[in-house]
């Protein structure tokens, strides 16, 4: 992403700022690396961006709270061994070098090698995992693998090839002690994220432990509630009995207790009741057949990695879910 494009996104959506490093070979096309800062979410106003090295590593610092700023590397690794021997060195000098650069308490991105053969499907680890420089950096920086620290022995993987037959989580958030702590609902998407795409994306809420608990706002129907049929037809019916009902009293005998005032709250709150239970329903169905679908795809890809079932058969029952 060019910084004309990312100018671009910012424009068109104002809740985001936008820092990107485009690949210097290929700017307009794949590769490069970049950062998308929600501003509802976090303090974006005295945000600032370190190019560690152009389209493959960045740091980005934001203030956070109580005076405290958060600081992340994003990366794009290279796929070779040899590239990446002379990549994880270089972002490890440079910021050893440049101290007015924040020292990152995230690593995260592309990093193209992982750390055990259960992160590859079939087992196995390429000659890009474990390399002593990778290790170097995160040393340095204090970090380790989030999601494998809430997850311990569990199968998961967030690039496929596209046949299916190979399977890696190559895709990682590292982070450090002290943050890992605040750190909640670690996930890897296997739907819902960049239809046509490759890669799975991972997910953490981070939380300051000094932070006041805010709740969840008030309540509102959602532009999609107008779509349910069952929820529309209730929901004209008890007005059109509302207002029959008021429509039935004598006009110049108006009751403190009981008028268009006091009836249209109570109206909105019975539609908002009825929203919920209308949309709880549908939700439920839709998430007890993602969590079962869920639920099929890691028993398969934990049977392949016991060797309970043959690798050749893994993209067959795959795709048959």
């Amino acid at each position: 992403m060019t910084a004309e494009d990312a100018k671009a996104a910012e424009d068109a959506w104002n809740e985001l700022r936008v820092f990107s490093s485009p690949s210097p070979d290929n700017p307009n096309g794949a590769g490069g690396v970049g950062v998308v800062l929600n501003k509802k979410l976090v303090c974006t106003d005295d945000a600032k961006s370190w190019v560690i090295i152009p389209g493959r590593a960045m740091v980005v610092s934001v203030n956070w709270h109580l005076g405290e700023k958060l600081t992340l590397l994003a990366v794009y690794a290279p796929n070779t061994a040899k590239e990446q021997s002379e990549f994880w060195p270089k972002i490890l000098e440079t910021l050893k070098k440049k101290s007015h650069i924040p020292k990152p308490k995230f690593l995260l991105g592309d990093c193209n090698n992982v750390d055990s053969p259960m992160d590859r499907f079939p087992a196995h680890l390429n000659d890009t995992d474990l390399s002593v420089e990778f290790l170097e950096l995160r040393a340095y920086l204090g970090v380790d693998d989030g999601w494998r620290l809430s997850n311990p022995g569990k199968v998961g993987y967030s690039w496929r090839c596209a046949d299916r037959t190979k399977h890696s989580r190559i895709d990682k958030i590292f982070v450090t002690h002290d943050l890992a702590i605040g750190c909640r609902k670690w996930k890897l998407w296997d739907n819902g994220f960049c239809p046509g795409t490759d890669h799975s994306a991972i997910s953490v809420e981070l939380v300051h432990l000094k932070h006041p608990y805010v709740g969840e706002g008030r309540a509102t129907m959602r532009p999609w509630h107008t779509k349910i049929s069952k929820l529309i037809q209730d929901a004209a019916a008890r007005g059109m009995k509302m207002m029959d009902d008021l429509e039935a009293h004598p006009a110049l005998e108006r009751d403190p207790r009981d008028n268009i005032q006091t009836r249209w709250p109570v109206f909105k709150d019975e539609n908002l009741q009825s929203a919920k239970a209308h949309a709880g329903e549908i939700s439920q169905k839709e998430a007890r057949i993602l969590a079962a679908l869920a639920k099929d795809k890691e028993s398969i890809l934990q049977r392949a990695a016991d060797n309970e079932i043959d690798a050749d058969d893994v993209p067959g029952e795959l795709l048959a879910l």
